[in-house]
């Protein structure tokens, strides 16, 4: 009769630790999620911010082809009043 007491002692031993090891599981994985949401908010703001870029780099190449055409323009108008004066 005593064998199978402490056989059952252990049992409930065991049970009653790996209740205890399943809630810290669960805890620890509870608290490792708003780690991860911060990493994809992260994530989502350096997008964000590389369109920021984009977006500001493209503005940048439209002006540069609006200041070449203009440049452009004043070299036309300059070679023709030359011309003008030389003739």
């Amino acid at each position: 009769m005593s064998r199978s007491m402490v056989l059952v002692f252990l049992l409930l031993i065991l049970i009653i630790t790996s209740q205890f090891d399943w809630k810290q599981q669960i805890v620890s994985e509870i608290e490792a999620t708003p780690s991860i949401s911060n990493k994809n908010q992260h994530y989502l703001n350096r997008e964000e911010s590389i369109k920021e870029k984009r977006g500001i780099f493209r503005d940048l190449m439209s002006l540069s082809v609006v200041f070449r055409n203009s440049c452009n323009n004043v070299e036309a108008v300059t070679a023709q009043e030359m011309s003008s004066y030389i003739s």
